[in-house]
């Protein structure tokens, strides 16, 4: 499948990687191919194998190394509880206002 010139950039690669690179070239080629044929726009069928080739990535590299181990979620200290408004001292008006509250209706 692979020509001489892939042969000779998998040589030093570990086997699952060129197994899942011959996997993902098995299936997307192909795919690409009757995408194509059924009217399908080159640009929209292009999409459609990158998103699908994200997998194989994705799955060539955890098949070497292990995931990272996930970190536990990050905690925030408790808000310090704010007194009412109601419990409060009372409120004034703004100075500048301070004819308003003359004003009867």
């Amino acid at each position: 499948l692979a020509t001489g010139r892939c042969r000779e950039r998998q040589r030093d690669q570990p086997a699952p990687i060129v197994a899942t690179s011959t996997k993902a070239q098995l299936r997307l080629c192909p795919r690409y191919r009757r995408l194509t044929e059924r009217a399908k726009l080159p640009l929209a069928a292009a999409t459609v194998i990158a998103r699908e080739w994200l997998g194989f990535i994705w799955a060539s590299k955890y098949a070497v190394e292990p995931p990272l181990p996930v970190a536990p979620p990050l905690t925030r200290p408790p808000a310090p509880v704010l007194e009412s408004r109601s419990e409060g001292p009372a409120r004034k008006g703004c100075a500048a206002f301070q004819h308003c509250d003359s004003y009867s209706r």
